[in-house]
C-alpha cells in the first residue's frame, strides 16, 4: 500500500472540511487543525491515508482517516452527553449520506463511496477551568479513477 500525494491530501481535506461545515445543526463552524474556545469543532487529518487497492490503469481506492474534536464548557453530565452526542450525530449524518450516496465533491475524478465513524466519542482532555475536549475518529473511502 502506498500513500496519496500531499497535493491530493490538501484537496481532499479542503473538500471534506467544507462538507462537514454544511452539516445542519452543528453548534459552530469547524476549523482545520485549530481548536478555539468552547464551543469549538476541529477537523484533523490523521496519519495513515493509503491507497488500499490499485489497478493497472492507475486508479485506486483510498482510505482517508480523520478526527473531529469538540471542545465544550462542561458544567455537568448533561454537557458531557451533549458533547459526545454531537460527535455521534455527525457519524449518523455520514451514515445517512452514505445510504443516499450524497458525498463531498473531491474533484480530479475522485468519487467518495463511504464516510463512517470508526470510534466512539471519548474524552481527550479536561482542564481545571471546566473545558473538556472530546474526539471521535472517522474514515472516508474514495476511488480515484485511472
Amino acid at each position: 500500500m502506498s500513500e496519496i500525494s500531499v497535493t491530493e491530501s490538501q484537496q481532499v481535506i479542503t473538500a471534506l472540511l467544507d462538507y462537514i461545515n454544511d452539516i445542519p445543526g452543528l453548534p459552530c463552524t469547524a476549523g482545520l487543525e485549530e481548536l478555539l474556545g468552547p464551543p469549538s469543532l476541529m477537523v484533523q487529518q490523521l496519519a495513515g491515508t493509503v491507497k488500499s487497492e490499485e489497478d493497472i490503469l492507475g486508479g485506486y481506492t483510498a482510505r482517508f482517516p480523520f478526527a473531529i474534536y469538540f471542545k465544550v464548557q462542561a458544567e455537568d453530565t448533561s454537557g458531557r452527553i451533549t458533547a459526545t452526542g454531537t460527535l455521534n450525530e455527525i457519524g449518523r449524518f455520514f451514515d445517512a449520506q452514505t445510504l443516499q450516496a450524497r458525498f463531498p465533491d473531491l474533484g480530479e475524478n475522485r468519487v467518495v463511496s463511504k464516510i463512517s465513524i470508526e470510534s466512539f466519542p471519548s474524552l481527550l482532555e479536561r482542564n481545571e477551568n471546566g473545558e473538556e475536549t472530546y474526539q471521535a475518529i472517522y474514515q472516508m473511502e474514495y476511488t480515484q479513477e485511472g
